[in-house]
């Protein structure tokens, strides 16, 4: 397995549970695994260091080529029946890794998992110019790379044919708690998320300030937008009713879920453009047991589902009389949700499905 993600950075530690929940899970499919990602300048593997790259323009250097130049010359020799990648866009030296891979032992699989797609409007301000190039050596993946693990529905991409998938989850390392309060005229919220425009965190904001019902929001983690939504927070005067968090683990983040009636998922995603939507915090809430909200089409929770409410892919602020009355209407309990995250989201099943279809 291959993360070109790094350990120290705290904002991205819902990827590193996901890299460990799927690690174990391999191994609980019977598969001995070595993991590479890195952790400031170090390149690792199994947490051991592989190679390091000078701190001189070190975080440059990771961003186009080195990662895996220090992985293709470890790579001499080695033999593999899979090797599993999430997509870190596409360099010179990432196509010829995955050459080298093909050209040492054709039978090895080569498998890239694309966390979203499309994904150029991940690309902002002055990093558009380099998508230009990362098309051009995505061109040439084709020759390289076996399959793409999608959570779209499309067929192929890239010229690569799809396995159709989606996000999962270790459910056994989620806490579960069945204690709930009994619905009350007021409404807790708790929102997780590494907090960027397309989470579309500003709607429910905007619908707190425009609802007369008693609603207090939990905003947990960090983020590129956390600032602008301070700031929005402050100019509409909820203070009071919108609390920020900050980052919260454990027993801290365990008190704030049992005191949730709801959780925000992922609503703006029409902003990127991104048709469908396989976000960890779904399943997450799921394996808590917390009914969600969210927009965007998620294919592990259908349009019917119960305790996931749809709203419309717009600008549109959250009407919080609707979720009040969604909540009002749910019969299941919490352990019936975390019940349907460990049949349908768990990533030993998602993964065996996965490994099914490469074998």
């Amino acid at each position: 397995m291959i993360y070109r993600l790094d350990l120290s950075d705290n904002s991205s530690s819902g990827v590193i549970n996901k890299m460990n929940s799927q690690k174990k899970a391999f191994q609980n499919l019977g598969h001995h695994v070595d993991l590479i990602n890195h952790q400031n300048q170090s390149v690792l593997l199994n947490n051991a260091a592989l190679g390091k790259v000078s701190n001189n323009r070190a975080n440059l250097k990771f961003k186009l080529d080195s990662f895996f130049k220090i992985i293709q010359h470890w790579y001499k020799d080695k033999m593999y029946q899979i090797i599993y990648i999430r997509y870190p866009y596409s360099s010179s030296a990432f196509v010829g890794f995955c050459r080298k891979i093909k050209t040492q032992n054709p039978d090895t699989k080569v498998l890239l998992e694309i966390p979203t797609y499309p994904y150029k409007q991940e690309f902002e301000g002055i990093k558009k110019w380099s998508l230009v190039l990362e098309r051009f050596w995505r061109s040439k993946l084709e020759s390289a790379v076996d399959f793409l693990i999608h959570y779209g529905p499309e067929k192929t991409l890239f010229s690569i044919p799809c396995i159709n998938s989606m996000n999962g989850i270790d459910v056994s390392q989620i806490t579960f708690s069945e204690k709930l309060a009994e619905l009350g005229p007021s409404i807790t919220a708790i929102a997780l998320g590494k907090w960027r425009d397309w989470h579309g965190l500003d709607r429910v904001i905007k619908g707190i300030k425009n609802t007369k019902m008693d609603v207090k929001l939990h905003i947990v983690g960090d983020g590129p937008v956390l600032e602008k939504l301070m700031l929005l927070v402050k100019e509409l005067g909820l203070d009071q009713k919108v609390i920020f968090e900050g980052t919260k683990v454990g027993d801290e983040l365990d008190r704030l879920y049992e005191k949730a009636d709801i959780g925000i998922g992922t609503l703006g995603m029409h902003r990127k453009k991104v048709k469908y939507n396989s976000s960890l915090k779904h399943r997450e809430y799921c394996a808590k047991g917390i009914p969600f909200i969210l927009s965007t089409y998620d294919n592990a929770f259908s349009t019917d589902c119960s305790f996931v409410k749809y709203e419309k892919e717009n600008d549109q602020s959250i009407d919080f009389s609707e979720v009040s009355h969604f909540l009002k209407e749910l019969k299941l309990s919490r352990m019936d949700i975390r019940k349907y995250a460990q049949e349908k989201l768990d990533w030993k099943n998602l993964l065996g499905r996965v490994l099914d279809e490469v074998q």
